[in-house]
This record gives structure tokens, sequence and C-alpha cells, in this order.
């Protein structure tokens, strides 16, 4: 619980950005010399194996996201480069190792 707090995010919204949203990034971009933002479909297919259940969609768009971007975690927009209609989740800000105990980096 203090990991987050000290971030200003629930303990669940937390565990999502470091085990879902990182995840997902890393794997996506470990081979890729250009990193490139996860799409919803990629958010929710991570999450599915890490929790076992889908998220929301209405909870995903209205409430998680909006939140991370707003304490500026992740960056929510439209795909420049490919599909404009397609919505990229980039995080911003990465921990040394995925356990959140240890200093960001921006």
């Amino acid at each position: 619980i203090c990991s987050s707090m000290a971030y200003s995010l629930s303990p669940q919204l937390f565990n999502i950005y470091k085990n879902v949203i990182l995840s997902a990034w890393y794997k996506k971009n470990k081979r890729s010399s250009q990193s490139k933002g996860i799409t919803l479909k990629e958010f929710r297919a991570e999450y599915y194996k890490q929790m076992g259940s889908y998220p929301s969609i209405d909870s995903v768009q209205k409430r998680w996201l909006p939140t991370l971007e707003a304490s500026e975690f992740i960056s929510y927009c439209h795909d420049e480069d490919g599909d404009r209609r397609q919505k990229l989740i980039t995080p911003l800000i990465f921990f040394d190792d995925l356990d959140g105990d240890s200093d960001l980096e921006a």
C-alpha cells in the first residue's frame, strides 16, 4: 500500500500499471528499436493473462486510463504512425524492477 500511496494511486490501479501495462509494453517492445504503445486489445489480453478475467471496458476507459493519464503515468492518445482511429497506451514512468519498491526512471 505504501508504494501506491507515494504515487497517489489506489493499490489496485498501481498494480495494474506495474503488472499489466508495463508488462505488456515490455513484451511488445523488447525486440524493437522503436518503442510503441500498447493497444486496448493488448492491455485486455495481458490483464486476462495476469488476473484470469477480462476487465470492464467502462472501468478501463472511464476510470483507470484517465486516472493514470492525469497522474502522468501514461500517455493515452491516437496512433499517429498507424491506425489513427486506435489509441495507444504508452507508459511514461518506469521502474528498475517491476516490484515497485525501487526508484522511478523518467
